[in-house]
């Protein structure tokens, strides 16, 4: 079969950029799908044109009714980088598209200054809370970012002043390959950024940061960065858990007894293909749960309130479970373990001795690992200082092999 779908990368030179393969397929298309502003680039085309419509869903389901016309859709740079190209292939197979991509945005920015666009930062801010940026900040990190509107790079400056971030050069390029191409350069805590247009594309060089920004890009995220009410997996044995979950790439978590979600928090922020599901009875803390999601701006948490085992009935399959409460409620090892991947791992903490009973009979069913966790810190006695322990905590680790 011949692809009937061509997706064209264009920048704002428009035609003259097109290789001749573009060419033919856009004065031989029997629609066009173009935002407004790549119509009018090329008005000698006397063919149906289509503008994207809002959600993005109706158009592809417009597409599908068409399948097998000559169809051209007209996109930003390299369509399948942030681009509606990916959206496309989720919904197309491969032989029925043919790719001509454009220059990025990214490449573009790293031409114009010269930076190393394998060890930039490249993310998207369009439709996506302004808050995912802070998952990124880390002392001289360069990044790009593809703005919404002409608001963002001006939201941008607040929140990195707001994080400790303020002493960061900024450059927001605006209409780049266009004759109206501009840029504008400055420190985001001067946040003088407010006039540039809705096309625009942000590079940031971060600065060292203040002491008490720094956050790691690894797990072991501070305590203090989460809204809670005590019931939290404190970072060091948090460390130390979601090392026993193994978190990897397009992999999914049941985090059971979620608390405050600082597991699933950190579970989620590891990689944007990752997908955990934040499962806590007390409201209250589901409410934390979302306030702390928020603030990292992460959108691939599903906050689940309801008491497992039954809420775990209808959830997709998890490469990893993490029970941190409800481990006594009845069959919950049993749905758990059924429901548990090949390769997965289930990983139990707790530090009552009826939960800890319940996992000496796991221990001699599954097998796995079994671990005492005590952690001591130091206090005042007088004047003087001293050591005092924490619970201990009773960690199991079992991998489904």
């Amino acid at each position: 079969m011949n692809p009937w779908l061509t997706i064209i990368g264009l920048n704002q030179k428009g035609i003259g950029t097109l290789s001749a393969d573009a060419q033919h397929a856009l004065h031989h298309a029997e629609i066009v799908v173009a935002a407004q502003k790549y119509h009018d680039y090329f008005p000698e085309l006397k063919t149906e044109r289509w503008i994207w419509r809002r959600p993005l869903k109706r158009t592809l389901d417009a597409l599908e009714k068409v399948r097998g016309k000559k169809v051209v859709v007209l996109a930003t740079g390299d369509p399948m980088w942030f681009g509606v190209g990916v959206s496309l292939s989720k919904r197309f197979l491969p032989h029925e598209m043919s790719i001509i991509p454009g220059i990025s945005a990214f490449s573009l920015v790293c031409a114009r200054l010269g930076w190393s666009i394998s060890t930039t930062v490249c993310i998207t801010m369009h439709g996506r809370p302004i808050n995912q940026l802070v998952n990124f900040l880390a002392p001289h990190q360069r990044l790009i970012l593809l703005s919404h509107d002409q608001t963002t790079p001006s939201k941008i400056a607040n929140l990195l002043t707001e994080r400790g971030y303020g002493s960061s050069k900024m450059i927001v390029f605006s209409d780049m390959n266009s004759l109206s191409e501009k840029y504008i350069e400055g420190l985001a805590k001067n946040n003088n950024f407010l006039d540039c247009s809705d096309f625009n594309t942000i590079a940031i060089e971060c600065s060292e940061g203040e002491v008490n920004s720094l956050m790691p890009l690894t797990i072991g995220l501070p305590d203090d960065v989460f809204h809670h009410d005590g019931q939290l997996t404190k970072y060091k044995i948090r460390t130390l858990t979601l090392s026993a979950l193994m978190p990897m790439p397009n992999q999914t978590l049941w985090d059971i007894g979620a608390g405050c979600g600082s597991i699933s928090i950190e579970w989620a922020r590891y990689h944007s293909t990752m997908k955990s599901y934040a499962i806590e009875k007390n409201e209250k803390r589901c409410q934390f749960i979302k306030e702390n999601s928020d603030s990292f701006g992460l959108s691939n948490i599903d906050i689940l309130s309801g008491t497992a085992p039954e809420i775990l009935n209808n959830l997709e399959k998890p490469d990893a479970i993490f029970i941190g409460g409800g481990l006594l409620e009845k069959n919950m090892i049993d749905i758990c373990w059924q429901a548990l991947k090949k390769s997965g791992r289930l990983v139990i903490n707790t530090v009552t001795i009826e939960s800890e009973q319940e996992i000496l009979k796991i221990y001699k069913n599954l097998g796995g690992k079994l671990s005492k966790i005590s952690i001591e810190q130091p206090d005042l006695l007088g004047e003087l200082t001293v050591w005092r322990k924490s619970m201990p905590v009773t960690q199991l680790t079992v991998i489904k092999t």
